[in-house]
């Protein structure tokens, strides 16, 4: 569809440095420009940032910015992205299947890489706070987060990632999905080059740079020791 001959999926979970890594690969120019899937209910994607006045307009034309004049498509997707896609596939096309077949009945064979976090203390306060202030990646310091610590809440974001984390495992596991695994941890250092040789791309002489900020702070660092200590003494 659309010229695609390749493509691959970065399947993430939250705060895992995925804006910085699709952000390198689009401005490669030849290897996809991967975007994150819009749902049904997420206008501001959409609607709001890609200014389509139907999503069915927006579904079919997704695999098309996604790709390079190559041919190459890269998308990027959270399970509830993929879940849903897979879905907008079957209600718009009539395309249907296990695991990855939906996608890769609009695009062929797919490769996925997926992205996780050592550091899931961390990984959960980085979602909190994204959840609570809405900025989720940004080309400026942030400033000092007007956010109240919660336990609870930081409880309940390492929950869902580890939910989220366990639908991906299965996923993998029932349909046979062998994906290369980056780390956030890594991919912040600039130590991705395994993904060029493992979507069979030639490992370019230069990664152009990213402006995107670091949102991790000492206001995150401070939460983490306070987390840390208040469960080890719940034990």
């Amino acid at each position: 569809m659309h010229g695609i001959t390749r493509g691959y999926i970065i399947a993430a979970l939250p705060r895992t440095g995925s804006f910085l890594l699709c952000e390198k690969l689009a401005a490669l120019g030849s290897i996809g420009y991967p975007q994150e899937y819009g749902l049904l209910e997420d206008w501001a994607t959409w609607s709001d940032y890609h200014g389509y006045a139907s999503h069915l307009t927006y579904f079919y034309d997704f695999f098309r910015f996604c790709s390079t004049p190559n041919g190459v498509f890269g998308c990027k997707l959270m399970w509830t992205q993929f879940a849903a896609l897979r879905h907008h596939i079957k209600l718009y096309t009539g395309i249907g299947g296990q695991g990855l077949e939906p996608i890769e009945g609009m695009t062929g064979p797919l490769k996925v890489v997926f992205l996780d976090r050592r550091d899931i203390v961390m990984q959960a306060i980085s979602l909190v706070r994204a959840m609570e202030t809405n900025v989720w990646s940004t080309h400026h310091t942030l400033p000092p987060p007007a956010l109240v610590y919660s336990r609870v809440a930081i409880n309940d974001a390492i929950h869902m990632i580890e939910e989220n984390r366990r639908q991906w495992e299965a996923l993998f596991t029932r349909h046979a999905v062998d994906p290369l695994r980056l780390f956030y941890e890594d991919i912040t250092r600039g130590e991705a080059s395994a993904i060029f040789p493992f979507l069979r791309v030639k490992v370019p002489e230069r990664v152009h740079a990213t402006h995107l900020k670091q949102q991790a702070d000492d206001y995150s660092l401070a939460w983490r020791d306070r987390f840390v200590k208040e469960r080890a003494s719940a034990l």
